[in-house]
């Protein structure tokens, strides 16, 4: 056997683990997205926004948001956008500010990779 083997099976279980890692994670996708959830977006879904402002129609939930001082933007069909992590800070009583709103800071470590 020679060195070389051993790296191409070591890069095939690699390579099997992150194809069933994906395909766990297109299966709980599917899981969320059915129940109305979230997924992993940066911005609130549109049931997401109806839920917090009791509002359907776009024109009513933008007066809500104004009037309860929420910080958002209109997208081109002039619906409310608003950031997933702003969202969670104002829900829980905290003032977000740009020094609390910014998510965790992380680095690809890639020195392992060979």
């Amino acid at each position: 056997m020679s060195s070389a083997e051993p790296a191409s099976s070591s890069a095939d279980k690699t390579l099997s683990s992150i194809d069933s890692l994906c395909a766990a994670i297109d299966r709980l996708t599917a899981r969320v997205d059915l129940l109305g959830g979230s997924g992993c977006s940066e911005t609130l879904t549109g049931p997401e926004i109806e839920a917090i402002t009791g509002y359907r129609l776009p024109s009513k939930q933008i007066t809500w948001l104004k009037l309860k001082g929420w910080q958002f933007v209109t997208n081109g069909a002039n619906h409310p956008v608003v950031g997933r992590v702003y969202a969670r800070l104002k829900l829980a009583g905290v003032k977000p500010t740009s020094a609390n709103a910014v998510a965790e800071a992380w680095s690809l470590d890639l020195s392992r990779v060979k």
